[in-house]
């Protein structure tokens, strides 16, 4: 690291996912919950109690993680940079599958559980498109402070 780079203000978390990013983010979080929640009796009807524990705690989980957001705790906010950056690549694997469709678990479980495999395919599409646009925001607004902090910073006199 040269003396340039370690005398550059950083850019801090709180920073980047600033309330209103904060609020965008927690809302998916809680969209994720109620869908795990709404399907969580659902499997304890259609499936078995294991699968319909699995939805439950994702959606406390989820509720956790918007409240914890909405707070800006630091490991919320790395979690919400984290898993929203990776939705960029559930959004490839999504197209993928809604393009070459395959008969997997997953599918059969969707069927069991009484929904059309398509439409969760599209609907996780969504969501996860709506996070990668998150991931977007926050890139930029990490991109604006980066250059924000540069321009502030005190410069040598030239000889």
């Amino acid at each position: 690291m040269s003396a340039k780079q370690s005398r550059m203000r950083r850019v801090t978390l709180a920073e980047i996912v600033y309330r209103p990013l904060r609020m965008a983010v927690a809302a998916l979080w809680l969209v994720g919950a109620a869908l795990a929640g709404a399907t969580a009796p659902i499997a304890a009807v259609r499936l078995n109690f294991p699968s319909a524990l699995v939805f439950a705690v994702v959606a406390v989980a989820a509720v956790i993680l918007a409240v914890s957001t909405l707070r800006g705790r630091k490991w919320a906010l790395a979690i919400d940079v984290l898993g929203c950056a990776g939705q960029v690549l559930g959004v490839i694997g999504t197209v993928w599958e809604l393009a070459d469709p395959v008969g997997t678990a997953k599918s059969l479980e969707l069927q069991a559980l009484g929904f059309d495999p398509t439409v969760a395919v599209v609907i996780n599409l969504a969501y996860s498109a709506v996070a990668s646009l998150l991931f977007g925001w926050m890139a930029f607004r990490f991109v604006a402070k980066r250059r924000a902090a540069r321009r502030a910073e005190p410069r040598a006199p030239r000889e």
